[in-house]
């Protein structure tokens, strides 16, 4: 048998239904001086299926089978069947398998268990020298000399002082603890609402930006453009057709004759009756070369048969030339109003005052993004305070937790410092009791 007890660790994270897991595997190898390797507590949760078992803690001294005595309430079985058999609802197994999703806590439990164990150990080593009695000590009195015995009571004094000093320590690494864990819960609220809060002022930065850019473009760049079109196409029209509302005519030209073909630039020109001069008769405003017809606006209203005493025209654009007629003119359009440009130009009027006013919304509205970029941007300068607020509350939590894990430990060796100074005494003095009850084993 060795000196000292031996495990092996395993220690590894993987996935587990798709969430990070921290394994750790805790197998006990050597017993070392203790009665078996079973030292770790497991409960049964289905008989057939020991997968199922759950690991409950280091086992302490009265769980070990070999040491308990108590008829009534003996220690737990190291074989797993033998526990069922007796109707136990624990064993003691000599390796478990323990899973955590918090990196933190898994690597504050590899260190409780250590602690434990070396405590397990420990408390062993010393009941098993200086406690247990095998199967009874016999002891004579008086004892030591009073000198010795005085120091063992001071000793023992000393002890309970820093056992007293332990449990205090703890109580407030409880309370940092207990602090901690609710900052950190706080921190963590906070920032999840402002995260929220963020997204939410985003969907209403990107509504608002893409209202004011299409407001922008309506007003702005295609309403100018429509007034502009339509103040050419009312200018072009009442230059070009000044008496469309009277008639048009149709001129059909000789196609035996000498036919010169017109170009745009002669729309607009004057018609006249005579080859060269003559009276004006009417504004050319369209022209088919290859069918040689013409069509005119009249200066004065016509009928088809007073119209046909005009044989020959001619157009101010090209003096000089003349071209005949075939055929007498034609009435293309009858008499009426045409276009109504008057209610065009109304329509247009209400539309570049409405244009006037949506611009000026497009400018406010270009003001509300500015403005609530602006606070979108404070949003998330809040939710970078809160996530730091958050790392940092994480860091306390760890800081405390390792300083709450080193208060139990303390804790447990003052108790065993306590415990072997108490026991001096005892053996030196078995009359004597300490002023203050010895304490009961620490919850840790």
């Amino acid at each position: 048998m060795g000196t000292q007890v031996q495990t092996r660790e395993t220690r590894g994270v993987i996935f587990v239904n798709g969430v990070q897991t921290f394994r750790v595997v805790v197998q006990c190898v050597d017993k070392g001086p203790m009665p078996d390797t079973h030292l770790f507590l497991m409960e049964l949760v289905d008989d057939d299926d020991p997968q199922q078992d759950v690991f409950t803690r280091i086992v302490q001294l009265a769980d070990l089978d070999a040491l308990n005595l108590d008829p009534d309430e003996a220690g737990y079985k190291p074989d797993r069947s033998a526990a069922i058999a007796s109707g136990k609802s624990y064993w003691r197994a000599d390796a478990f398998t323990k899973d955590y999703t918090d990196f933190d806590v898994a690597n504050a439990a590899v260190a409780a268990i250590s602690d434990r164990l070396n405590t397990l150990v420990t408390e062993f080593a010393t009941y098993d020298a200086a406690f247990k009695t095998s199967p009874e000590e016999a002891k004579y009195y008086p004892s030591t000399d009073s000198t010795t015995i005085e120091a063992l009571k001071t000793t023992y004094a000393d002890a309970y002082t820093a056992y007293e000093d332990s449990e205090t320590a703890l109580s407030s690494a409880q309370t940092d603890l207990t602090n901690a864990g609710t900052n950190l819960s706080t921190a963590t609220t906070a920032l999840a609402d402002w995260t929220a809060f963020q997204a939410s002022m985003q969907t209403s930065l990107t509504y608002l930006t893409n209202a004011q850019s299409s407001l922008n473009n309506l007003a702005v760049v295609y309403g100018k453009a429509f007034l502009s079109e339509t103040d050419k196409f009312i200018e072009d029209y009442k230059h070009y057709f000044p008496r469309y509302q009277e008639r048009a005519i149709e001129l059909t030209m000789d196609n035996i004759a000498i036919y010169t073909d017109l170009t745009s630039a002669d729309i607009g020109g004057l018609v006249t009756d005579a080859p060269s001069g003559g009276t004006s008769v009417g504004t050319l405003i369209a022209f088919d070369n290859d069918a040689r017809t013409w069509l005119i606006t009249p200066n004065t209203p016509y009928v088809d048969n007073e119209f046909a005493l005009v044989n020959t025209v001619n157009i101010t654009t090209q003096p000089g030339m003349f071209w005949d007629m075939a055929q007498p003119a034609v009435v293309i359009v009858d008499t009426g109003e045409g276009p109504n440009l008057p209610a065009l130009e109304g329509s247009r009027d209400r539309f570049a005052t409405a244009r006037l006013t949506g611009e000026t919304d497009a400018s406010t509205a270009a003001s509300g993004v500015n403005e609530m970029t602006l606070t979108k941007n404070n949003v998330s300068s809040q939710v970078s305070t809160k996530t730091a607020e958050v790392t940092a509350a994480q860091k306390a939590m760890t800081t405390t937790q390792a300083a709450y894990n080193t208060a139990q430990a303390n804790l447990q060796t003052a108790y065993d410092n306590l415990e072997a100074a108490y026991d001096a005494v005892k053996a030196a003095c078995s009359s004597w009791s300490p002023d203050e009850p010895f304490p009961p084993l620490p919850v840790t």
